[in-house]
């Protein structure tokens, strides 16, 4: 995130990406209490969040909501940051932008999400404690993402007004709320790949990119415990196997397109951790690395054999089992020292 200013923001791109601001999920049951109303409290790298949403009648943004937030703060940034913080476009050009299809269907999507965007407000807490005192004191602000929208619909007379479509080429009209649209101005951008972006296929592919992006280290892995993972993601389930599902195409996409390395969940139960290994510049191919895990070899020493011997490792895969499809005993301890595997 760059930052040329020394301001204090809350609605910033990557603190709205960390927090779960927008669900990951593609749908929220309309009927769900946590559609309109809900509070996320969890923790990454031992930092706590708190946040209250508030969502009205238009429901929780979720999925291609990303999307759409994005590409109108990218619009804003392109039109040289205007001073009444307002962009200029078409829904033409915004559904493009938006990673989305021209299809006739997407343009009452696009309304959809931009009433999501507009309606949603939250409210951030900071806590200060006094040393040894039961009693706190807590900084809160509320904040938004849109101020207006103005747009051209169309549909039939009787129609219901939730059944209109964006006109493709009518003029469309976004304020962004004057601290979005100051952290912008002051630098307060997420540092996100836009050729990857357009390579995942799937807005909650995308969604996870943007959180995972937000909350990572500079090196390392990252790891949270599953639970709270699901809250920073807008999962709207408390169970595990279930934001595990959730997750689940979210990471494979993220793997083909060699944002991640692995997707590790380690324990059981609510007490379970999810494991990201980031690539880097110079890592080892991901699909030798889980080639060797299953022969029983640990992360580390994968990532050093698939990285050192790309060319030998299944070669060598091969060898170890056709040496136990005819019941030989195998050493791992010599089959898979660096040496060993150089030489089969």
């Amino acid at each position: 995130m760059k930052r040329q200013n020394s301001i204090t923001t809350y609605a910033d791109e990557r603190f709205i990406a960390q927090v779960g601001i927008i669900s990951i999920q593609n749908r929220i049951d309309p009927n769900s209490p946590s559609n309109r109303r809900w509070t996320s409290q969890f923790s990454v790298h031992g930092i706590p969040y708190h946040i209250e949403g508030y969502a009205a009648d238009f429901g929780r943004p979720r999925g291609v909501d990303t999307d759409v937030q994005l590409a109108v703060e990218t619009l804003f940034l392109l039109q040289g940051c205007p001073q009444d913080n307002t962009v200029h476009t078409s829904a033409y050009e915004l559904i493009q932008m938006s990673h989305m299809s021209q299809k006739g269907t997407n343009y009452v999507r696009l309304r959809e999400s931009l009433m999501r965007l507009w309606r949603v407000g939250f409210l951030v807490s900071k806590a200060h404690y006094l040393p040894g005192s039961p009693w706190g004191t807590y900084m809160n602000e509320t904040l938004g993402l849109f101020q207006r929208v103005r747009f051209w619909s169309k549909g039939k007379r009787d129609d219901s007004p939730d059944l209109q479509s964006l006109v493709a080429d009518g003029k469309l009209m976004i304020q962004l709320s004057e601290p979005l649209a100051e952290s912008i101005r002051a630098g307060y951008t997420q540092s996100l790949n836009r050729k990857l972006l357009a390579q995942i296929e799937q807005p909650a592919g995308r969604a996870t990119y943007r959180i995972l992006q937000a909350h990572r280290a500079d090196a390392g892995p990252l790891q949270v415990g599953l639970l709270d993972w699901g809250i920073a993601c807008g999962i709207t389930t408390s169970e595990p196997d279930k934001i595990r599902r959730t997750l689940h195409a979210a990471h494979d996409e993220l793997l083909q397109t060699h944002y991640l390395d692995g997707v590790e969940f380690v324990g059981r139960g609510t007490k379970q951790m999810v494991e990201y290994h980031f690539r880097q510049e110079g890592s080892a191919d991901p699909a030798l690395v889980h080639l060797l895990m299953e022969q029983g070899i640990t992360r580390h020493r994968a990532e050093v054999l698939a990285r050192d011997y790309p060319d030998r490792v299944e070669t060598a895969v091969r060898y170890v089992a056709g040496r136990r499809a005819e019941g030989k005993a195998i050493d791992n301890g010599i089959s898979w020292n660096p040496s060993a595997v150089e030489a089969v």
